[in-house]
């Protein structure tokens, strides 16, 4: 496992790096930034979820999947409460990314492919489930951290978004053990692939933009301890005590600790929030990720 971890951040580092040429290079733009997050939140990303469901039904991983929805709903109120808790003091600018950060990670674009990655199978239709809330408190909650104001129509937005939708597709397949025809599939395949690729050249595009000093905000650090320690730190804590299956105890505990997502920085851009320290935040949170991966499979490895 920690093998197949070198080689996901080798490969994660190397696209990355691609990305930052790009950006530097001047071949990723705003307006290209922009539109690669839309190709994925509604074109890869979706594939990839309906991909995730192509396995046997069994009782067992419907009741796990529940029990990973009931913990990635508790998750996602640990995330709301700490934003709407910290950073209270800084000003708007600043406040609305890191309090944005809190509620909603990469859990998306970074965590399935890091599921993908080192386990595979069951564990990608978990982390499917996983995001549902999420998505709902990227709408109803996130958002509104930017404008200051609820977005008119926000659950309809979250019932109706791809991603969802395509979590649906998926349990229906997996439920009735349909096979999708090859015709079908192969090209859902090869789209569902792009999704790690497309987002950390996004990610490394962002980074070329940032600056050495833009990177030594405490409050960036600050926030990297509450998202990649502490929500999944207590999601841990929790899964033991209450004795929860090894499996989805993983899954559960890596999608809490996602770092920030790559949205963050594109929407800080957007409002006028301070898009430097949103970069920044995005880049120092997946290092840290990186750094902290080893120790969580190291205690997953001892239960």
């Amino acid at each position: 496992m920690l093998a197949s971890l070198g080689n996901t951040a080798a490969l994660f580092l190397l696209v990355l790096l691609a990305g930052f040429v790009a950006g530097k290079c001047k071949i990723l733009r705003d307006e290209g930034k922009a539109g690669m997050t839309n190709l994925v939140l509604f074109v890869t990303l979706p594939c990839t979820i309906v991909d995730s469901f192509k396995i046997d039904y069994e009782s067992s991983l419907l009741a796990g999947m529940a029990i990973t929805f009931a913990i990635a709903l508790a998750a996602q109120t640990l995330g709301q409460l700490a934003s709407v808790a910290l950073f209270r003091k800084q000003p708007w600018e600043k406040r609305s990314v890191l309090r944005y950060g809190l509620i909603v990670c990469n859990s998306g674009f970074f965590g399935m492919s890091v599921m993908a990655a080192l386990f595979g199978g069951s564990a990608l239709s978990l982390g499917a489930v996983y995001l549902i809330p999420q998505r709902f408190a990227m709408w109803v909650l996130g958002m509104p951290v930017f404008t200051d104001r609820k977005q008119k129509y926000a659950l309809l937005k979250t019932f109706v978004h791809p991603c969802m939708i395509a979590v649906y597709l998926g349990l229906i397949l997996m439920l009735f053990s349909i096979r999708l025809p090859a015709a079908v599939a192969a090209p859902l395949d090869a789209i569902g692939g792009c999704t790690m690729p497309l987002a950390m050249l996004l990610v490394g595009s962002i980074l070329s933009e940032t600056k050495l000093k833009n990177l030594l905000d405490p409050n960036i650090y600050f926030y990297c301890l509450v998202r990649l320690v502490v929500i999944p730190g207590i999601v841990f804590l929790g899964c033991l005590l209450i004795g929860i299956d090894a499996d989805i105890m993983r899954v559960c505990v890596l999608m809490a600790g996602m770092p920030a997502a790559a949205t963050t920085g594109l929407l800080s851009l957007v409002y006028g929030a301070d898009e430097k320290l949103g970069t920044a935040t995005i880049v120092t949170s997946t290092a840290f990720f990186f750094l902290l991966m080893p120790a969580w499979l190291t205690l997953f490895s001892l239960y």
